[in-house]
Parts: structure tokens; C-alpha cells; sequence
């Protein structure tokens, strides 16, 4: 492993409001870029690069083949991977100290979620299989449980979903067996087991808000296909059903997209093509139906200057942008795109407003006053960016790349006034 600690650039300048401030060129732009305190990570090819936008300045952190950014913990503790023949170096490096520590090496590795002062992931050391580990503040991994004793993995690639709470870490294993763990082995405990629960029933998708884990059951009880909302309970340290969705011999999916708003959990149930939103307090009587919400699989539930924000995307590329009070009268479509492939309209938000991009435009929207801006017609230096990737929403700040007139790759932030 190298370690640099040389600056390879200094500049000088202030962010304007309402103006796209250049900050670092970019040799690609699969560049991968994340914020660490006031300062920047960048992962550009085999190189680490912090970056600070305050003064201008940026350095090497670490050069090495295969090198990947898995998480930050508490803004201090980096950890990234790289790659070593057939395994995996884990690294951690120390954002106060400025010092980098080799952890371990492992086969696989991936699913990494920050809780508390641990960094948990799943990993295979060649030796118990795919396990959950976790790491204490930049120090040694340690194996959490082996969930299936021996070499067998506990979980598989499409299995090892970690969320996390304000307390624990939720987590689903490959036989279909719910569970909670705050970090300790003795820590570690099955919420549910589904094995035995309907035909062919499985734990779908998970989502948190505060200490409360939200997920969903989806089988064939011998008639039909069911749906079916879950909660944790903490007053049995297991799980409850909150409610039917629905039993039709159609296959759907629900997404637990949880955002909390007004005391409610919002989510979607998808099927056949279409899709609805709901939301729950936890109860039967508080689950319902808001609005169905037509052809298009929903994606990124979010809250904006006191309203729900999401997007539906149809199988003819219709991109609809929502926007909802909680009621099936205040939910509807504040902007329709035509012909938009997925991987080029994610949606950025903070404080009080949102981004999209629109034909390699950035686009700017207000769902609160309804107002949506292309910005390159509301301020000149944004006619001269083309081909827009929206990268991520930081202290109301948007970070962007884009290509200059001349065909340079740029790192952009943009605060709005």
C-alpha cells in the first residue's frame, strides 16, 4: 500500500449562491465522491483523494490497485478495500491522526453500515463463511456471531441487507431468519423465523425509523400470493404483524421506503405494473391506502420543506415526479418526463427544495410553491455545463459533475440562494 501525503492542487475560492463553483477536475466520470466533515473523499481509478473545498486543496491519501470506499464512521474513520490477488484488503484510515491501518483480509466483503461507534458488514475470511463483523472505531474486525455455525455463509449476495437503527442493526439471513444485534454476540437475537410461515414466504424489504424496524412477508399460502406489513416489538424482543396488504393472485412487492412525517411511516406496494402509497402508525386501524398511483414502479420516498417527494418510472421511460401532503387529494404529479432512461434521474434533495436532471440539464424545484427552474435559463454560468450526473445534496449544497465547453470533466457544488 502507498501512502501520499503531497498536495496536487491549491485554489483559491468562495462558493457564490446561485452560481456553479468549479472545484477539482476529474479524469472519469465513474469518479466516486463522498463527504467527510467540511472536506471531500474521491475515489478516481487506484487513488483516495481528500479534497476541502474551503481552501482548495487536495492530497493522495492512498494509491492502490482495485481501491474501493466502503463507509465513513463518526467523519473520522475511513474505511476503503482493495483488491489483493482473489481477496480483499480492508483499510481504515484516520481522518484526525492522518494515519491508515491494514485491518484484515478477507474474500468477499461489501453491505458495510455505520451504527454507534461500529462499522458493521458482512465478509467471508475462509473460514466461517459469510458472517456479520464489525469494527470499533477504525480498530481490528471482530466476528459478531457465526449465524450458521461452520464454513456455510449465513448470508448470500442477494440476502445480506443491513439496516440500521438508533440502537441495533437489523439484518436478514439466507434461512429466511429475521434478527437484531447491538455489535456482541450475546447481543445477537432472531426476531422471527418465516421458514414455516405460508409457501415459498420470504422476508422482503427493510426499512427503519428511530428504534422501530418495518419490513414485509411475501409468500403463497396454497390460494393466493400474500402480502403482509411487519414491525419489531420490543415488549416481546420479537416481531407483530401489522397488516394485510393484500391476498390476490397477483406477485408484487412492497417497499419499505420509511420516512416518518406527521407520525406516520410512509411506503409503496407495487404490483402488476402499478403501484400505491400508504402509510402506518404502527397499527391496523393506522395502515391505509393514500392513492394508487397508476402504471410506474416507485423509487426514493423523501421529505422536502414539510411534503413527501418521489418519483414513479414506467416501462415506456415515463419519469413523474410526486409530491404529496399525506392525503390521496394533496398527492400529485408535479412534473412529467418523456423518454428518460433510469440511470440518468436520481433525485437530490435538501433543506427545502430538489434537483433532477432533464436532458443533461439541472433542474431545480420547489414543491412547496410549485416552482420548477431549469437553472441554465436562470443563471449564465450553468449554459456552459453539459452533461449533468447529479452526485449528492451536502450542508444545502449540490455536488455535480459535469463537462465544460472544451470537454473537461469538472467536480461542480452549486448553493442555491
Amino acid at each position: 500500500m502507498k501512502f501520499i501525503f503531497t498536495l496536487i492542487l491549491t485554489l483559491a475560492f468562495f462558493i457564490c449562491e446561485g452560481q456553479p463553483v468549479q472545484l477539482i477536475e476529474l479524469s472519469s466520470n465513474n469518479a466516486k465522491v463522498s463527504p467527510i466533515k467540511d472536506d471531500l473523499l474521491i475515489v478516481e481509478g487506484d487513488r483516495l483523494v481528500r479534497f476541502s473545498p474551503e481552501t482548495g486543496t487536495s492530497s493522495v491519501l492512498a494509491e492502490e490497485r482495485g481501491l474501493s470506499l466502503k463507509g465513513v464512521l463518526k467523519g473520522r474513520y475511513v474505511y476503503f478495500s482493495s483488491i489483493s490477488k482473489r481477496s480483499f484488503d480492508l483499510y481504515c484510515y484516520d481522518n484526525y491522526k492522518g494515519s491508515c491501518l491494514k485491518l484484515k483480509t478477507f474474500r468477499s466483503l461489501d453491505n458495510f453500515v455505520a451504527q454507534g461507534g461500529d462499522m458493521f458488514f458482512i465478509a467471508d475470511d475462509g473460514e466461517v463463511g459469510r458472517e456479520l463483523w464489525r469494527s470499533s472505531k477504525g480498530r481490528y474486525p471482530q466476528l459478531v456471531a457465526d449465524l450458521i455455525p461452520g464454513q456455510e455463509d449465513g448470508f448470500d449476495r442477494s440476502n445480506g441487507l443491513l439496516v440500521s437503527s438508533d440502537k441495533h442493526v437489523y439484518f436478514k439471513t439466507k434461512d429466511n431468519r429475521l434478527w437484531k444485534s447491538n455489535g456482541r454476540n450475546r447481543g445477537t437475537k432472531i426476531l422471527a423465523c418465516f421458514n414455516e410461515y405460508g409457501l415459498n414466504a420470504r422476508i422482503g424489504t427493510l426499512g427503519v425509523l428511530g428504534s422501530k424496524l418495518y419490513f414485509s412477508i411475501e409468500g403463497y399460502n396454497r390460494k393466493n400470493y400474500f402480502r403482509e406489513l411487519w414491525t419489531s416489538d420490543e415488549k416481546s424482543n420479537g416481531a407483530m404483524k401489522v397488516k394485510t396488504i393484500d391476498d390476490f393472485s397477483n406477485i408484487g412487492v412492497i417497499d419499505c421506503y420509511t420516512k416518518g412525517h406527521d407520525g406516520y411511516v410512509y411506503f409503496f406496494h407495487y404490483y402488476d405494473y402499478h403501484s400505491e402509497l400508504w402509510k402506518t402508525n404502527g397499527t391496523a386501524k393506522g395502515t391505509e391506502k393514500i392513492k394508487t398511483l397508476g402504471e410506474g414502479v416507485p423509487f426514493e420516498l423523501s421529505v422536502v420543506n414539510d411534503k413527501l417527494v418521489f418519483y414513479t418510472l414506467t416501462e415506456a421511460s415515463v419519469f413523474d415526479i410526486w409530491v404529496s401532503d399525506g392525503t390521496g387529494q394533496g398527492t400529485t404529479v408535479l412534473q412529467s418526463l418523456q423518454n428518460v432512461p433510469r440511470s440518468s434521474i436520481p433525485l437530490a434533495v435538501s433543506g427545502d427544495r430538489f434537483w433532477y436532471v432533464d436532458d443533461g440539464k439541472l433542474w431545480e424545484a420547489d414543491p412547496f410553491a410549485k416552482n420548477i427552474n431549469a437553472l441554465d435559463g436562470k443563471f449564465a454560468a450553468f449554459s456552459d455545463i453539459s452533461n449533468i450526473k447529479i452526485l449528492f445534496p451536502h450542508k444545502h449544497e449540490l455536488y455535480f459533475t459535469g463537462e465544460t465547453s472544451a470537454g473537461n470533466l469538472f467536480l461542480y457544488v452549486y448553493k442555491p440562494k
